[in-house]
C-alpha cells in the first residue's frame, strides 16, 4: 500500500474534515454532488470573469437568494467584480418595473 503525505492549512483540513462527515453521514454519493456544485460554480465564474454573461446571469445561474452571496463565490474564484453601464441600465429597467407595479403613496 503507497502512503502519501499532503500538508494542510488550516481551512483545508476543516473542509476535509466536513467532507469526511458528510461521507459518513449520507454516504458516498455526496461527495459526487459538491464535485458537481464545485464545478458548476467554476464553470460560472468562467463565464463571468471572461465576460460571457452579466454579474446578474451569474446569480441566477448560482440561485443565489442575495448579491452578496453571489459576489462573495465569484471572488472566492478569483474574479474581480464591476458594475458596468449594462449592469445598470438592468437595474433601471427592473426599478421602473417595481414602481409601476407597487406605486407610492404620498400622505400628507
Amino acid at each position: 500500500m503507497l502512503e502519501h503525505t499532503v500538508s494542510l492549512n488550516d481551512s483545508e483540513y476543516q473542509l476535509v474534515q466536513k467532507v469526511l462527515e458528510l461521507v459518513r453521514k449520507y454516504g458516498q454519493g455526496v461527495v459526487e454532488q459538491i464535485s458537481d456544485k464545485v464545478a458548476q460554480q467554476e464553470i460560472v465564474a468562467d463565464l463571468y470573469r471572461n465576460d460571457k454573461i452579466t454579474f446578474n446571469q451569474a446569480h441566477d445561474l448560482f440561485n443565489h437568494s442575495t448579491w452578496q452571496e453571489t459576489a462573495k463565490v465569484l471572488e472566492g474564484l478569483g474574479c474581480e467584480l464591476y458594475y458596468d453601464e449594462d449592469d445598470l441600465n438592468n437595474d433601471r429597467v427592473t426599478l421602473q418595473a417595481f414602481r409601476r407595479e407597487n406605486p407610492v403613496k404620498c400622505h400628507k
